[in-house]
């Protein structure tokens, strides 16, 4: 009887043993969720890191691609050349209405013949001063005179057409006449600088 008594305690020893079991295998489950969960959490950020590395890249890009576009243009003189465009253009205009005034009020001239004889005269003048002072050429060509023209008969043209449209469709007109202003020097400069005295650069 002793020897049976002294075999159950064993026993007993050996169902907490079992019990306990299946708690220590279930351990490693846990363990294997938990780090499944961090490697998705790193690979969310790695992504995340990615995506937010190329929008990077991509902004500097352009900003780089401005800068250098900036830089050309500077040191190339075409910022200058721009500045004096619009000085002579500002200029111009004091010395068209002094034209003008001269024309008929000390000459007496009609205003339809005043006004053709100063438009006449100040392309003329804006465009030798275009030639060399803006752009810094020497020997003005007829060609480049007659383009001139065109350009001013076209920028005329928008002028008048943005005038007259924006009016109809209920803008004021002053308004109207501020805006075909603005429609027209566009059209000017581009014409100036990409056609008339266009310089073939690289960016």
């Amino acid at each position: 009887m002793a020897r049976s008594d002294r075999s159950k305690p064993p026993a007993r020893e050996h169902g907490r043993n079992a019990s306990a079991e299946p708690a220590r295998w279930s351990q490693p489950s846990e363990i294997d969720a938990a780090r499944g969960n961090e490697r998705k959490r790193i690979r969310a950020g790695g992504a995340d890191a990615v995506t937010s590395s190329a929008a990077a890249g991509g902004h500097e890009g352009r900003v780089e691609r401005i800068l250098r576009a900036l830089r050309v243009l500077i040191e190339d003189g075409t910022a200058k050349r721009i500045v004096k465009w619009f000085a002579a253009g500002l200029a111009f205009m004091g010395i068209s209405t002094l034209l003008l005034f001269a024309l008929v009020d000390l000459l007496s001239l009609s205003v339809p013949l005043a006004t053709l004889l100063v438009a006449e005269l100040t392309t003329l003048l804006r465009f030798f001063v275009n030639h060399r002072w803006v752009f810094g050429l020497r020997k003005p060509t007829l060609r480049g005179c007659t383009q001139y023209h065109v350009a001013n008969a076209g920028a005329f043209a928008v002028w008048w057409m943005t005038a007259n449209i924006l009016t109809i469709l209920g803008v004021h007109y002053l308004l109207a006449g501020i805006l075909a202003v603005a429609c027209s020097t566009s059209f000017s400069f581009a014409t100036n600088f990409l056609w008339i005295w266009r310089r073939r650069r690289r960016l």
